[in-house]
């Protein structure tokens, strides 16, 4: 249990925002799914560690452009050449190997519709694999990831892009965060985030906390600038922010009331605090791309598909 609770002490955007939606989610994603994955673990917690591994087309999309761009820059660090020409078409027949490995079962991941459907149509798929090779397309083509990979010696590399988030107190409370690029220039430091969907008012919110990550955990007076730049790997559009102080003083105290709010939840550190009566489910539209609405009673979907059967392993992935 003192596992769980390092885990869940911690604040990120995701979860916050998982446990404003629906608090009943929140607690089959990080609480009942705990452990799910051992050998022997209770069914209950299995079939929620399951269902939370159900993807989507998009979140492959987003996944894999995201892992092919770390690779990337840890292979030019390491010295190693790029084919400029041939990555974006390599990168697009490697998401259709990913792709059709889930739809063949292998390892413990579906695709959500796969379960409660509609099925997927090979169309969408097809478009999938030619968004990835476009968007790698529209990487390669910007200017500075050009120079980038001529010389890849402004790269930070504490803060290149890793599987998953890494707990950091920079911001004065622990907390769950994941760049994507981190540039020392001479003119200040830059922070790139790569996106794969359309623009959101959340990536700017998302942006500011980047800002902060850094700016806090290099020490830097208010004096030195720092740019955040949001890449919209579908259109090449970058939009470009230098946050105010006072702004990013305000995205610091929402991101700390929203902390306060988990230890409310969880500072007692026992049992009773776990209780899934204290989660409340709030059925609505988005009952429909939830990953646990074959296990929640009170879905708004009204299914009850079982999660199937698939190889345990041990992992505990928050």
């Amino acid at each position: 249990m003192r596992r769980l609770f390092e885990l869940l002490l911690s604040w990120s955007a995701s979860r916050m925002s998982m446990l404003r939606e629906c608090p009943r989610r929140f607690h089959y994603h990080y609480i009942a799914s705990f452990g799910g994955g051992r050998s022997g673990a209770p069914p209950e917690s299995h079939a929620a560690w399951l269902a939370k591994r159900y993807t989507t087309v998009a979140i492959e999309v987003g996944s894999f452009i995201h892992a092919t761009i770390a690779n990337l820059w840890q292979k030019r660090i390491g010295g190693g050449s790029v084919d400029l020409a041939r990555e974006p078409d390599a990168a697009m027949e490697g998401f259709v190997d990913s792709v059709v490995s889930i739809l063949r079962g292998v390892g413990d991941r579906r695709f959500l519709r796969d379960v409660f459907g509609p099925e997927l149509e090979l169309a969408e798929l097809e478009e999938a694999a030619i968004s990835v090779g476009n968007m790698m397309r529209t990487f390669f083509g910007l200017p500075f990831v050009r120079a980038l990979i001529a010389n890849p010696t402004p790269i930070m590399t504490a803060y290149l892009d890793r599987d998953a988030p890494e707990k950091t107190h920079a911001l004065g409370f622990p907390a769950y965060l994941k760049t994507d690029l981190v540039l020392r220039l001479e003119t200040g430091i830059e922070i790139i985030d790569w996106k794969t969907g359309r623009p959101n008012p959340k990536d700017v919110a998302q942006a500011e906390i980047y800002d902060l990550y850094v700016r806090r955990a290099e020490l830097l007076p208010a004096t030195k600038p720092t740019r955040v730049h949001i890449v919209y790997l579908r259109t090449g559009h970058v939009d470009t922010r230098e946050f105010r102080e006072a702004e990013r003083t305000l995205a610091l105290r929402q991101a700390h009331e929203g902390y306060l709010r988990i230890w409310d939840l969880f500072g007692t550190q026992n049992a009773a605090c776990l209780d899934p009566a204290l989660f409340p489910p709030q059925p609505g539209g988005h009952c429909s791309g939830c990953n646990f609405q074959g296990l929640c009673p009170d879905s708004a979907t009204k299914q009850s598909a079982a999660p199937a059967a698939a190889a345990i392993v041990i992992e505990d992935d928050f």
